[in-house]
């Protein structure tokens, strides 16, 4: 029993539509990368990732610079990781169209690698089409990198994953924490070795640099050549209670004029800027870039005011969902209701596909407020943070 979003579902359809435009239109690469002839580098003899960093590029993944030399120590730039990236997976399909960033020119070296990053959603821009190719980028970015394009889900409970692996885990930024975690327990996660230390540092602010961008690669395409005290081992015997030792900190406010509220959401998220949808009703750990007609639609957090009644949006059923549980509340001195359902297969959102969201009546109007269960996010918490947001909530005439 659920009202079906409808501007929801339009975005949805239309988003598929363009992504299968930029998908068809795309060239089909096979599902290895064409071999080269591998290059003797001169400055990674001795170097902890040597094999590995030889055996890349004979799959013709990385390249060096001239008189032969990689410099594996040198932090990487979002343009070069781009390149890497594009190389290391030609097989993996666009999911979100082209875009043109406002600082990437038509005859910049990287433009198509650049391009090519972005569709596959291993690397997102910054606001007002800026995409800062020359950037350097932290360990904590790269590996959401990995973990976001390679599409790995978020496990139950990163926290505890994170606390029991990193001495530093604390200082790995919220929108991070469940891709962290991810990535650690794909084994993809590269630090240096800390004898010293009961763990390991991820140290997410420090500059990524080339030689561990080369062994992360290396881990996620099963080659051989890390040295193994790089490798962080994953969580053998991963938590099976819940995590409750990172609080959610709301800490960034925004309002949105044009339905009428204010609202709290999490340190290190992101809010859509305003250019597609009204200005504070998106809401993901990542950066969020949406497009007219193309939105996205697997950010954690939305909010949408239905020009529907409230009793006629609460009483309205639906075969495409199963109602699992439902409550009635108050936000701010407002009706509400809040439901979990679960897609029966039936709509375009597939079978066993859970959303959780909050309805609130708005005089003739309904505001819509929800998150859905797919691979990118951590369902579970992001209900609580949900729960948080519209305890936080301040509503104003428009």
């Amino acid at each position: 029993m659920k009202i079906p979003n409808n501007n929801f579902y339009k975005r949805v359809k239309q988003a598929l539509y363009y992504c299968s435009l930029g998908i068809y239109s795309s060239v089909i690469y096979l599902n290895m990368a064409p071999k080269a002839n591998a290059q003797t580098y001169s400055d990674i003899k001795g170097h902890w990732a040597e094999e590995c960093i030889q055996n890349l590029s004979q799959q013709g993944i990385i390249s060096g610079y001239s008189r032969g030399i990689f410099r594996p120590n040198s932090i990487i730039s979002r343009a070069e990781y781009a390149t890497m990236l594009t190389k290391a997976f030609p097989y993996i399909r666009a999911t979100r169209p082209v875009t043109n960033f406002n600082d990437v020119s038509s005859v910049h070296w990287a433009k198509e690698a650049i391009s090519n990053a972005y569709t596959k959603r291993f690397i997102s821009g910054y606001p007002n089409q800026v995409f800062n190719p020359n950037q350097k980028v932290s360990r904590v970015e790269a590996f959401v990198a990995l973990a976001t394009g390679l599409n790995y889900s978020v496990p139950a409970f990163p926290n505890q994953i994170l606390n029991a692996i990193y001495d530093d885990a604390s200082q790995i930024p919220e929108y991070a924490r469940g891709l962290i975690a991810a990535a650690t327990q794909q084994g993809i996660l590269i630090t240096s070795p800390k004898p010293r230390l009961k763990k390991r540092l991820i140290s997410p602010y420090e500059p990524a640099t080339r030689g561990q961008i080369a062994a992360a690669l290396c881990q996620v395409k099963k080659l051989s050549g890390v040295a193994n005290e790089y490798v962080v081992k994953p969580n053998s015997n991963p938590p099976n209670k819940q995590a409750g030792d990172v609080p959610i900190n709301l800490g960034q406010t925004c309002t949105n004029k044009a339905i009428g509220y204010t609202v709290s959401y999490p340190v290190g998220w992101r809010t859509n800027s305003g250019d597609v949808l009204k200005y504070c009703q998106v809401f993901d750990f990542r950066s969020i870039q949406l497009r007219e007609r193309s939105e996205d639609f697997d950010e954690a957090v939305y909010f949408d005011l239905e020009k529907v009644p409230f009793e006629r949006i609460l009483n309205a059923q639906s075969q495409g969902l199963r109602e699992i549980s439902r409550e009635q509340t108050t936000v701010n001195s407002r009706r509400a209701v809040v439901i979990e359902s679960e897609y029966t297969g039936l709509t375009i959102l597939p079978k066993g596909v859970r959303s959780y969201k909050y309805l609130i009546d708005f005089n003739d109007k309904t505001l819509v407020v929800v998150t859905y269960q797919v691979k990118s996010q951590n369902y579970q918490r992001n209900k609580k943070v949900l729960d948080k947001m519209i305890e936080s909530i301040k509503f104003f005439k428009s």
